[in-house]
């Protein structure tokens, strides 16, 4: 039991991390839309991207049970890209906000913003065998929805907060880094020991 709870804090960890951006976006869209817009925006792509993940990785380790590990190289080559991209040139900017007043463009926003989750998600879901997948599932979704409930709630204007995220958002190609030798990587978790 104490396995499942183990992978799903990391899965949590994995969805937090890619979602940093996210979160910096939901900051500003709370600064000029009703909170409760930003953040049901924010869940439902989360749920879309989740919903997504488990499918393809459903899909994906019924058909390629043997092969699904190698997915495990889409996150560590986005997370060198990510890193590669910090270097070359490093900002503490927060990506630009295009001020849109629709829940569906609140999603639409972050549905683009995610498919770093969504290439972590899925070769994380699709390697993990059946009670481990749906730990993960269950980890990731309950940091979604923490972690936008947490938003209305911290993100306050003018707190601490909000001039950290871009800061810790130079974490997040590292955590996929890991993610992906994870998946690379022969684990007890795996649909295929």
């Amino acid at each position: 039991m104490t396995e499942y709870l183990l992978f799903a804090v990391s899965s949590a960890l994995v969805l937090l991390a890619t979602n940093l951006d996210n979160l910096a976006v939901l900051l500003g869209l709370m600064l000029s839309l009703p909170r409760r817009v930003a953040v049901a925006g924010f869940w439902a792509a989360q749920g879309i991207v989740l919903a997504v993940a488990y499918v393809a990785a459903a899909g994906a380790s019924d058909a390629f049970a043997a092969r699904v590990g190698y997915l495990g190289a889409v996150p560590v080559a986005l997370g060198l890209w990510q890193l590669w991209s910090q270097w070359r040139s490093p900002t503490d900017a927060a990506p630009a906000l295009d001020g849109k007043r629709s829940l569906g463009m609140v999603v639409a926003l972050f549905l683009s913003l995610s498919v770093d989750s969504l290439l972590v998600m899925t070769p994380l879901l699709a390697d993990s065998s059946g009670g481990f997948r749906l730990a993960a599932l269950f980890g990731a979704a309950a940091m979604a929805a923490l972690a936008g409930g947490a938003a209305a709630w911290l993100f306050a204007p003018g707190g601490a907060l909000p001039r950290v995220i871009p800061r810790l958002e130079r974490l997040a190609p590292v955590i996929m880094i890991l993610a992906g030798l994870y998946v690379l990587s022969n684990t007890g978790t795996d649909v295929v020991p």
